[in-house]
């Protein structure tokens, strides 16, 4: 028999020891996945930052633009009433002459 309980013991030991091992494996497999996830969060948060920033910027930009365009439009608009009125007063119609 104590052949029988040394080979037990030694059984135990082996399990015991691989049951360490398996709990070390899942521990490191745990660190991993959370710090995959603290990373996956973090690149999610850049990301989500500078598109903001982009968004930003786009909308400065297209204020711009139409600010620009709104300025032509009203020259144009001043150019054409001058036109108008010049048309007016060189065929001999009053500025207060409705169509």
């Amino acid at each position: 028999m104590p052949m029988a309980i040394e080979n037990g013991n030694i059984s135990y030991e082996k399990a015991v020891q691989e049951g360490i091992k398996e709990q070390q494996r899942l521990v490191s497999q745990n660190e991993v996945v959370a710090a995959a996830n603290a990373e996956s969060t973090r690149l999610v948060d850049t990301a989500h930052a500078e598109a903001d920033r982009l968004r930003g910027e786009c909308d400065i930009y297209v204020d711009n633009k139409l600010a620009e365009f709104e300025e032509f439009l009203n020259g144009t608009l001043r150019s054409v009433g001058r036109g108008r009125h010049q048309l007016r007063t060189a065929a001999g119609t009053h500025d207060y002459a409705v169509r």
